[in-house]
C-alpha cells in the first residue's frame, strides 16, 4: 500500500504532531471492506501502521471507496469514519464484523466538528438529515493495547 518512505513519512507526521487530533485520509478503508480494495489486503503493513500509532492521542481515520456509511473499531481502539457516496451508485457490505460500530447502505457525507477536546463524527444523508452522531475525546481516539 506504502513504500518504505512514505510509510516513515506517515508515521513521523502523526507521532510528531502535537494537533490534539491527527485525521488521516485514506481512499480505501483499513478493513470490513468487500474485495480487496482495503488495507486489510495489505495486513503486515496496515498492522505495523497500528502498532507504530500505539500511545498517540486523538487518532483518526477517514475513508471512502466502498460506497456506503460506516463507522469502525480496529486493533488498539484505532477508530475510523468511511463515507461517501454522495451519487454515485451505493455499494454492497460484507458480513458483520466485530469491529463495525455501525453502517448504513445510503447517500451520505461527513462531517467532523471539534470543540476543544472533542470531536463529532456525524453522518449525514443526501438531503442532509443527520444519521450517525458520535462524540469521542482526544483519550478516547488514543490507540492503547488493552481496552
Amino acid at each position: 500500500m506504502l513504500g518504505a518512505d512514505q510509510h516513515r513519512w506517515l508515521i513521523d507526521g502523526i507521532t510528531g504532531s502535537t494537533a490534539t487530533f491527527k485525521l488521516v485520509l485514506t481512499s480505501v478503508p483499513l478493513d470490513f471492506g468487500t474485495g480487496d480494495d482495503h488495507w486489510a489486503s495489505f495486513r503486515t503493513e496496515r498492522d505495523a501502521m497500528f502498532a507504530a500509532l500505539l500511545g498517540v492521542p486523538g487518532v483518526v481515520f477517514v475513508s471512502g471507496d466502498q460506497h456506503f456509511f460506516a463507522a469502525n473499531r480496529h486493533a488498539f481502539g484505532i477508530r475510523e469514519m468511511q463515507i461517501g457516496p454522495l451519487a454515485r451508485g451505493l455499494g454492497i457490505p460484507g458480513a458483520p464484523a466485530p469491529g463495525v460500530v455501525f453502517r448504513a447502505v445510503r447517500y451520505n457525507v461527513g462531517l467532523i466538528e471539534i470543540a476543544g477536546d472533542q470531536l463529532t463524527l456525524i453522518g449525514l444523508g443526501e438531503r442532509g438529515e443527520q444519521f450517525y452522531r458520535e462524540t469521542l475525546s482526544a483519550a478516547d481516539l488514543t490507540p492503547r493495547t488493552t481496552a
